[in-house]
């Protein structure tokens, strides 16, 4: 009986050390994704604000300018 009670306990240790592993892995992933997101929406951001775009809508918003 002692052995299937240190069976069960080493399982025990094996589950929760993927649990932890499975829940550490998706927190990198997850996090890595959210970084990859916006740096490539600071890109996007920094491309827009370069090529005037930004700073001519701003300024039509700001005086009222009529769009045609």
């Amino acid at each position: 009986m002692a052995r299937v009670i240190r069976v069960t306990e080493q399982f025990q240790h094996f589950v929760r050390e993927v649990k932890e592993s499975f829940w550490g892995d998706l927190y990198g992933q997850t996090k890595l994704a959210w970084k990859k997101f916006f740096e490539e929406e600071s890109r996007k951001e920094r491309a827009r604000f370069d090529s005037g775009d930004l700073v001519c809508d701003n300024l039509n918003q700001s005086y009222g300018a009529e769009e045609s």
